[in-house]
């Protein structure tokens, strides 16, 4: 039995390793494309949160989670989805900026407390909320603080060359 745990924790350990070189490696290529062509990143989005709001529309109809909840997670995706709207520009002092990130937070907070309230597991839970409350915030996140001067290729490029002396 020891043996087990002590394999399973090893698997696991691997998995998670490579499933966050996954996810940076992953993030730096949408921040290259979102500052080499933001109507590619635009499209994205428009897409990605076109099939979180179906899925979120499913397990309104199909799952026994709070409505309350789901429709907050709508209103949310519909917010981000205005939100993209001022791609790349988004100013971060406007009232619709301000209003995005507090329904997110309440959202989150609302949506993790009843998948807590339900019989699913916490790899299943997790899973959910990574796809319906997690994953547009966060690609949006990357998109607006894509720069030049972020990247490291580039800023990697525009450093000067230096001959050592020998």
């Amino acid at each position: 039995m020891i043996v087990y745990a002590l394999l399973l924790l090893v698997s696991y350990s691997i998995i998670l390793g490579l499933l966050s070189i996954s996810l940076a490696s992953s993030l730096y290529y949408f921040a290259k494309m979102s500052d080499e062509n933001p109507s590619r990143v635009i499209k994205f989005l428009r897409g990605l949160i076109y099939l979180v709001l179906g899925f979120l529309a499913l397990f309104l109809f199909f799952e026994p989670i709070s409505n309350f909840s789901i429709i907050l997670s709508i209103t949310t995706h519909l917010m981000y989805y205005f939100l993209i709207n001022d791609f790349p520009l988004v100013n971060v002092k406007t009232l619709k900026f301000l209003f995005t990130c507090i329904i997110a937070f309440v959202s989150n907070v609302v949506a993790i407390k009843s998948a807590f309230s339900t019989e699913y597991n916490l790899w299943q839970i997790f899973g959910v909320l990574f796809f319906t409350e997690w994953l547009c915030p966060f690609i949006i996140f990357i998109a607006l603080l894509a720069d030049e001067n972020i990247i490291p290729t580039t800023f990697l490029n525009s450093l000067p060359y230096k001959k050592s002396k020998k």
